[in-house]
Protein backbone atom coordinates (compact mmCIF):
# COMPACT_ATOMS: atom_id res chain seq x y z
CA UNK A 1 0.00 0.00 0.00
CA UNK A 2 1.24 3.50 -0.60
CA UNK A 3 1.07 5.98 1.79
CA UNK A 4 -0.02 10.00 0.97
CA UNK A 5 2.52 12.46 1.90
CA UNK A 6 0.11 14.83 3.90
CA UNK A 7 1.38 18.67 4.49
CA UNK A 8 0.17 21.93 5.12
CA UNK A 9 -2.05 23.55 1.93
CA UNK A 10 -1.28 27.22 1.57
CA UNK A 11 -2.72 29.51 3.70
CA UNK A 12 -3.27 27.09 6.26
CA UNK A 13 -6.49 25.59 5.63
CA UNK A 14 -6.17 21.57 5.50
CA UNK A 15 -3.83 19.41 4.01
CA UNK A 16 -3.37 18.49 0.53
CA UNK A 17 -2.03 14.95 -0.34
CA UNK A 18 0.77 15.34 -2.65
CA UNK A 19 1.70 11.66 -4.08
CA UNK A 20 -1.90 10.07 -4.73
CA UNK A 21 -4.75 12.92 -5.66
CA UNK A 22 -7.14 9.94 -5.62
CA UNK A 23 -6.95 9.83 -1.99
CA UNK A 24 -8.14 13.16 -1.08
CA UNK A 25 -11.64 13.04 -1.57
CA UNK A 26 -11.53 9.24 0.31
CA UNK A 27 -10.01 10.96 2.84
CA UNK A 28 -12.66 13.55 3.06
CA UNK A 29 -15.24 11.56 3.62
CA UNK A 30 -13.21 9.09 6.42
CA UNK A 31 -12.89 12.62 8.35
CA UNK A 32 -15.96 14.32 7.92
CA UNK A 33 -18.25 11.49 8.75
CA UNK A 34 -21.19 12.60 6.80
CA UNK A 35 -20.65 11.01 3.73
CA UNK A 36 -20.05 7.44 5.30
CA UNK A 37 -22.48 4.92 3.92
CA UNK A 38 -25.05 3.26 6.46
CA UNK A 39 -24.63 -0.54 6.49
CA UNK A 40 -27.59 -1.45 4.59
CA UNK A 41 -26.24 0.07 1.18
CA UNK A 42 -23.49 -2.52 1.99
CA UNK A 43 -25.40 -5.05 2.03
CA UNK A 44 -26.02 -6.48 -1.96
CA UNK A 45 -29.17 -8.38 -1.16
CA UNK A 46 -30.69 -4.62 -0.53
CA UNK A 47 -32.20 -1.96 -2.72
CA UNK A 48 -31.99 1.24 -3.44
CA UNK A 49 -33.67 3.95 -4.62
CA UNK A 50 -32.74 6.77 -7.58
CA UNK A 51 -32.64 9.70 -5.57
CA UNK A 52 -30.69 7.85 -2.60
CA UNK A 53 -27.76 6.47 -5.03
CA UNK A 54 -27.95 9.65 -6.38
CA UNK A 55 -27.30 11.18 -2.93
CA UNK A 56 -24.46 8.65 -2.03
CA UNK A 57 -22.53 8.55 -5.09
CA UNK A 58 -22.89 12.68 -5.74
CA UNK A 59 -23.89 12.52 -8.95
CA UNK A 60 -27.76 13.66 -10.15
CA UNK A 61 -30.17 11.87 -11.35
CA UNK A 62 -29.83 12.74 -14.84
CA UNK A 63 -25.91 11.50 -15.08
CA UNK A 64 -27.35 8.25 -13.43
CA UNK A 65 -30.10 7.83 -16.23
CA UNK A 66 -27.48 8.38 -18.85
CA UNK A 67 -25.17 5.66 -17.58
CA UNK A 68 -28.59 3.54 -17.82
CA UNK A 69 -28.51 4.44 -21.13
CA UNK A 70 -25.46 3.44 -21.95
CA UNK A 71 -26.18 0.14 -19.89
CA UNK A 72 -23.35 0.65 -17.17
CA UNK A 73 -26.25 0.61 -14.47
CA UNK A 74 -29.26 -1.80 -14.78
CA UNK A 75 -32.57 -0.77 -12.38
CA UNK A 76 -34.48 -3.65 -10.72
CA UNK A 77 -37.22 -4.58 -12.29
CA UNK A 78 -40.07 -3.39 -10.32
CA UNK A 79 -43.78 -1.03 -10.43
CA UNK A 80 -42.15 1.73 -8.59
CA UNK A 81 -42.32 4.86 -9.56
CA UNK A 82 -38.81 5.86 -9.26
CA UNK A 83 -36.11 2.78 -10.42
CA UNK A 84 -34.73 0.62 -8.24
CA UNK A 85 -30.91 -0.16 -7.90
CA UNK A 86 -29.28 -3.00 -6.09
CA UNK A 87 -26.79 -2.28 -3.25
CA UNK A 88 -24.46 -4.31 -5.45
CA UNK A 89 -23.78 -1.14 -7.90
CA UNK A 90 -23.33 1.45 -4.92
CA UNK A 91 -19.51 0.82 -4.00
CA UNK A 92 -18.23 0.89 -7.27
CA UNK A 93 -20.49 3.85 -8.85
CA UNK A 94 -19.14 5.78 -5.87
CA UNK A 95 -15.59 4.66 -6.29
CA UNK A 96 -16.32 5.66 -10.59
CA UNK A 97 -17.60 9.26 -8.98
CA UNK A 98 -14.37 9.77 -6.96
CA UNK A 99 -12.27 9.16 -10.49
CA UNK A 100 -14.56 10.87 -11.97
CA UNK A 101 -14.44 13.97 -10.08
CA UNK A 102 -10.20 13.33 -9.48
CA UNK A 103 -9.56 13.16 -13.15
CA UNK A 104 -12.59 15.02 -14.95
CA UNK A 105 -13.86 12.05 -16.43
CA UNK A 106 -16.83 12.21 -18.83
CA UNK A 107 -19.70 9.99 -18.47
CA UNK A 108 -18.94 7.22 -20.91
CA UNK A 109 -15.46 7.10 -19.60
CA UNK A 110 -17.22 6.49 -16.08
CA UNK A 111 -19.55 3.55 -17.43
CA UNK A 112 -16.94 2.08 -19.03
CA UNK A 113 -14.78 2.43 -15.74
CA UNK A 114 -17.79 0.67 -13.93
CA UNK A 115 -17.65 -2.01 -16.35
CA UNK A 116 -13.72 -2.67 -15.62
CA UNK A 117 -14.44 -1.89 -11.63
CA UNK A 118 -16.94 -5.09 -12.34
CA UNK A 119 -14.55 -7.18 -13.78
CA UNK A 120 -11.57 -6.56 -11.49
CA UNK A 121 -14.15 -7.75 -8.48
CA UNK A 122 -15.08 -10.84 -9.95
CA UNK A 123 -11.80 -11.42 -10.92
CA UNK A 124 -10.64 -10.67 -6.82
CA UNK A 125 -13.28 -13.07 -6.06
CA UNK A 126 -12.09 -15.86 -8.34
CA UNK A 127 -8.55 -15.22 -6.22
CA UNK A 128 -9.95 -15.16 -2.96
CA UNK A 129 -11.53 -18.65 -3.94
CA UNK A 130 -8.50 -20.05 -5.43
CA UNK A 131 -7.04 -21.45 -1.85
CA UNK A 132 -10.10 -23.47 -0.99
CA UNK A 133 -10.32 -25.22 -4.87
CA UNK A 134 -6.78 -26.32 -4.71
CA UNK A 135 -5.60 -29.81 -3.97
CA UNK A 136 -3.53 -29.76 -0.90
CA UNK A 137 -0.01 -30.07 -1.58
CA UNK A 138 2.79 -32.00 0.62
CA UNK A 139 4.85 -29.72 2.85
CA UNK A 140 8.52 -31.60 1.52
CA UNK A 141 9.69 -29.90 -1.86
CA UNK A 142 9.61 -31.78 -4.97
CA UNK A 143 12.89 -33.59 -4.77
CA UNK A 144 14.57 -34.43 -8.35
CA UNK A 145 12.66 -36.70 -11.00
CA UNK A 146 13.50 -40.66 -11.02
CA UNK A 147 13.52 -42.61 -14.66
CA UNK A 148 12.39 -45.58 -14.01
Amino acid sequence: MHWATIVAAPGGRGCSLLSCPTLHLKLQTLTSGKSLLPPRLLDGREAVTESELSRVCAMSTSELDELVDYGALVPMNTAQPERIFSTQCVLPLRTASQLRHDFVLDLFTVAVLLGYLSRIDSLERQLRSLPRTLPCRSSQPPGPAKNI
